[in-house]
């Protein structure tokens, strides 16, 4: 997010951490139907969030096989709020942007008692096909960024920030040596 000018003072806002949502009848605890009565995403993006929406995509799981995810870019995207993919420089390589590029949003998952709504609402501001192409265009500016990250220096190394990168486009720390007057 520092690479985006946001100081580290801001405030964010983390959907993973915000609902409780074991469904354990704890009683204090909220059901995921009263906690989305509130319409906690809403509220955020409705404040119009001085930098916008990050959207962090990780190797391990594909962010937008989460219907709700799907439902969030949406949101951001109506009320057009500036929104960036971010990613781990040292785990994404070219060919996995490549392999990620192509989205399909309307396969995302979620409780069926949630799906109609998040239909509706997506159908109504111009369908899947219009996220799926918004996403793309994430991914596609997360590939460029990955791949001037990784130009070949004068010397030869690939440099992700104070790293290298090896020939299949991943991290490799016996090539960001240099930074300590050390060679990789």
């Amino acid at each position: 997010v520092n690479d985006h000018g946001v100081p580290p003072s801001t405030h964010v806002f983390y959907c993973v951490f915000s609902m409780y949502q074991p469904e354990d009848g704890c009683e204090l605890g909220l059901t995921i139907s009263e906690q989305l009565q509130l319409r906690p995403f809403a509220q955020i993006i409705e404040s119009n969030p001085k930098y916008g929406m990050f959207v962090i995509h990780t190797t391990t799981f594909e962010v937008y096989s989460r219907m709700w995810t799907v439902h969030e870019v949406d949101e951001g995207s109506h009320a057009n709020i500036t929104m960036v993919g971010l990613f781990d420089k040292y785990r994404w390589t070219m060919s996995r942007f490549d392999a990620a590029i192509a989205i399909h949003t309307k396969e995302g998952e979620c409780r069926p008692e949630d799906l109609d709504l998040l239909d509706e609402l997506i159908v109504g501001r111009g369908g899947y096909e219009r996220l799926d192409d918004l996403i793309a265009n994430f991914r596609s500016k997360m590939r460029a960024d990955l791949s001037k990250a990784i130009e070949p220096r004068e010397d030869g190394h690939q440099e992700v920030s104070s790293g290298a990168v090896n020939s299949d486009g991943k991290f490799d720390w016996t090539k960001s040596m240099d930074w300590c007057g050390m060679t990789g």
